[in-house]
């Protein structure tokens, strides 16, 4: 129109012609499947919105009584109220041309075209501000995105690719949801509306959940008889914080109901665009779920002389993450979840829908519970998921101590191997009588059974020695890095009580001054091999703690945590088996003597009999000299942290074909993950180099000795970019359960809490009583009374396969190249700073794999 203001146009005429296909001919075996295939086919041809028309009907004939009739319309066109009015109108015409006399239909009092002029009239003035107030208040601050655990990562652009799934609530059930709806005075839809909100909320994790609810949107009694797209979609907003009762919200999802009822005129579009909402092409705005419930009505439809079937369909397609449609029968209820098939797989949606009706069966029994104590694993689920979260330990080692099984090996095969490092290469024979004279030193220096003893080394055949050296004394070794500040140093000796600090000459400088009863090791070997060569005999117990490593505490007060020789036996006797480590592997030792990695770098092959091939700092920096002695020495495993593994694969991917044949890991075996998440495209990155290796990724804590789950990574699964790889099953003898805040367990898929129990498990923080009782609980499964489990921190998963993924921490606390960083420690460090008002401190990637620490401050 003139001035650009849009106007109806309306058809005069409009004649839809009817395509008539004949499968006639067709194999009646195959008539059925070629039908389905044509019936899809027509949902899915996209319609001509500027010249139309927009409905297309096609006749199916499959036989000479035997037809299928398609009618396609577009939305905007026909909602499903639209369709039981044409179905109605169908009938009544089909019988009046059989029986051979005009169709007479009702007036209709108005048109289409007059409900959209009255619509647009109406959202104008204090009509739109009342609207507009109340849904803006009741959706101020909502979350954008209700992060449901997805089986795959959100894809960048949403892709609409559907499928759907049934499932159908008992009429014993269905019934006792009427009567519970009755008591409370709420609708049956608020009920199960309010029930499907709490199921979100567990699954999510969130306590401020938006669904979306079509509504007929037929408020005058002139509308109920027109075809037409009148439908509207309302946002219906529960806020769940607190764990109310079901009562509780259900209380509030009526008053939310009926407010949005009345607020109704709103169009949802228009809603969209006055609360301008976070916008993102991977997902719909506002909600991302919805959620219907209609009434199967007793009307049926029929036509003379025709007997009719309905058929099942799916177009393929879905407008939202999730969808819930039910539908009351007046005795059973169905449900039809039509779901993302790039966000879900059917099994995840099949244990929705078994978890929402253990839900449902939970409210009707006790409407006052609290939401989440409200089960959603039936006692079957339950049973099982608490059995895959638990492995059988491997019979007790027949030592009492650690160091008294490479003693084994030393008696058992002197000759072989023991270590290897730039200067050469020591027998078991000669580490164990070396180690027996330092031992024999340490006790003459007045080193005692159960004293500390503090060891400030790089790696280096003697911090191996001065670490057995201890240990022999029956005294616990407390492993420091040199390079760590002197303040740190100085606060980890005194806070542990060290009795002797064992360190070189050339690490003095660094050590913080006033350190009573240091040992400067490189100057007093001379001393030392005077002393005999025979063991100490051991004067402790299984229980004794065999080491003490300080964690956390990135810029304030470190922790202690000490390991028992009993955590370590059962722990490298499960590494061993989980792993097949044996006398023949060469092991690369990549750690520094202060992380808990090097634990299982040490004691993991020199239990077994194997060589431990020792590294540098120097040696590390430098990609190629790294490979050169991984093949040189014949290196059979390799234990990295992923984020230097990235860099090392890198280094190898600008050489040269023949450059990298000249530092082919010709005897690599076995790589080993471990500090940091593994991604998908690490592995993937190795593959293409055509490394013969299997994979594990391996999760544990410094509470728990080293490694507690493992995950052999398939070849397939590397293809999967930007997904991380599961930390898998516990060790033999370990608990890795996935629970929520009652300690109960998950459904698979839900996001949880990561627990540890077992034999692995250290007794706590050392001197710390407060800290160890916040993460060292009671264990609720143990079978024995005392056992305990670790609160971790960190959050999983349970995939459909039972293994474990790893998906983030429930705190500040970050890893960074193995490290663990209290980001909050470093903040209040930086706000100390006089040019400093606050700041942020983040990990930030700048590109895969290359993530730093980065402060933002004002």
């Amino acid at each position: 129109a003139p001035g650009g203001e849009p106007v109806q146009d309306v058809a005069r005429r409009l004649r839809i012609p009817l395509r008539v296909v004949d499968l006639r001919s067709t194999p009646a075996a195959q008539q059925p499947g070629l039908a389905d295939q044509l019936t899809s086919a027509a949902a899915q041809q996209p319609f001509d919105l500027a010249a139309g028309p927009l409905l297309r009907t096609t006749l199916l004939r499959l036989g000479p009584a035997h037809h299928r009739l398609l009618v396609t319309l577009h939305h905007i066109v026909a909602d499903d109220w639209s369709l039981d009015i044409f179905l109605r109108e169908l009938t009544t015409c089909y019988t009046a041309r059989c029986q051979g006399r005009p169709p007479t239909l009702p007036p209709l009092p108005v048109q289409y075209p007059d409900f959209a002029l009255w619509q647009q009239q109406q959202l104008t003035g204090p009509a739109l501000d009342r609207l507009r107030t109340y849904w803006r208040s009741q959706l101020a601050d909502a979350p954008p995105l209700l992060a449901l655990p997805t089986d795959f990562p959100r894809p960048a652009v949403q892709t609409f690719a559907g499928a759907v799934a049934r499932f159908t609530i008992p009429a014993a059930l269905a019934s006792a949801l009427r009567q519970v709806s009755q008591a409370e005075g709420t609708t049956l839809f608020m009920t199960l509306l309010a029930a499907f909100q709490v199921l979100l909320a567990r699954y999510s994790g969130q306590t401020d959940i938006c669904v979306g609810s079509p509504i007929a949107n037929r408020t005058r009694p002139e509308l109920e008889g027109l075809i037409g797209f009148f439908a509207n979609t309302l946002v219906l907003r529960t806020r769940l914080a607190g764990n109310p009762t079901f009562r509780e919200v259900l209380a509030q999802v009526r008053a939310t109901a009926v407010g949005a009822y009345t607020h109704q005129d709103m169009p949802f579009e228009r809603l969209v665009e006055e609360l301008q909402p976070q916008r993102s092409l991977s997902y719909t705005p506002l909600f991302q779920v919805m959620f219907n419930l209609g009434v199967v009505g007793k009307e049926s439809f029929s036509l003379p002389q025709i007997r009719i079937e309905t058929a099942r369909s799916h177009n393929q397609t879905t407008k939202r993450d999730l969808s819930l449609a039910m539908r009351d029968h007046g005795t059973s209820i169905t449900g039809r979840w039509e779901y993302d098939v790039h966000l879900f797989q059917p099994t995840t949606i099949q244990r929705l829908s078994q978890h929402l009706l253990t839900l449902l069966a939970a409210v009707v029994a006790d409407p006052a519970c609290p939401i989440q104590q409200l089960p959603l694993l039936s006692s079957a689920e339950r049973a099982t998921a608490l059995a895959a979260a638990q492995r059988p330990p491997l019979p007790a080692p027949p030592y009492r101590a650690i160091h008294q099984s490479i003693e084994a090996v030393a008696a058992r095969q002197p000759d072989a191997i023991a270590l290897i490092d730039a200067a050469g290469q020591l027998s078991y024979a000669t580490l164990d009588a070396r180690a027996n004279q330092l031992a024999h030193a340490l006790r003459a220096a007045g080193l005692r059974p159960g004293a500390i003893a503090a060891i400030a080394l790089e790696r280096s055949t003697d911090a191996i020695l001065a670490i057995l050296a201890v240990l022999k004394c029956s005294a616990t070794y407390l492993p420091l890095d040199p390079a760590y500040p002197p303040a740190r140093l100085a606060t980890i000796v005194q806070d542990s009580g060290a009795a002797v600090v064992l360190t070189h000459a050339a690490f003095q400088a660094a050590l913080p001054p006033g350190l009573h009863r240091l040992l400067l090791l490189d100057t007093w070997w001379p001393q030392v091999v005077r002393y005999p060569t025979t063991p100490l005999p051991f004067a402790g117990t299984p229980h004794l703690p065999a080491y003490i490593i300080y964690t956390s505490g990135s810029t304030g007060a470190p922790k202690g945590v000490p390991i028992t020789h009993a955590n370590l036996l059962a722990y490298t006797q499960a590494m061993a088996d989980t792993l097949g480590v044996t006398a023949a592997d060469r092991y690369l030792q990549t750690a520094a003597v202060a992380f808990s990695s090097a634990v299982r770098q040490l004691f993991l092959p020199l239990t077994q009999g194997a060589s431990l091939v020792l590294t540098s700092r120097t040696l590390l920096s430098d990609p190629s000299a790294l490979f050169a002695t991984i093949h040189d020495h014949a290196v059979t495993i390799m234990d990295v942290v992923p984020s230097y593994w990235r860099a090392l694969i890198h280094h190898l991917h600008d050489l040269g074909p023949r450059q990298r044949a000249r530092f082919a890991p010709n005897a690599l075996r076995l790589v080993l993950s471990a500090s940091e998440p593994l991604s998908a495209d690490v592995v993937a990155g190795w593959r293409r180099l055509d490394m013969p290796t299997a994979i594990y990724n391996m999760f544990g804590q410094t509470e728990t000795t080293g490694i507690v789950a493992t995950y052999p990574v398939p070849a397939e699964q590397a293809a999967t970019s930007g997904s991380l790889i599961p930390i898998g099953r516990p060790l033999a003898g370990m608990q890795l359960y996935v629970l929520d805040a009652r300690l109960e367990p998950v459904p698979a898929g839900v996001i949880g809490d990561l627990y540890v129990g077992g034999p692995g498990l250290g007794a706590g923080y050392l001197r710390q009583p407060g800290l160890t009782a916040a993460h060292f609980l009671p264990d609720p499964y143990a079978s024995t009374p005392g056992e305990r489990l670790y609160r971790t921190g960190d959050w999983g998963r349970v995939r459909a396969d039972g293994t474990v993924e790893h998906v983030g921490r429930g705190d500040r606390q970050v890893k960074l190249r193995g490290f663990r960083i209290e980001t909050h420690e470093v903040e209040q460090a930086i706000r100390t700073h006089p040019a400093v008002a606050t700041c942020a401190v983040r990990v930030h990637e700048r590109a895969p794999g290359d993530r730093r620490l980065v402060a933002y401050i004002v």
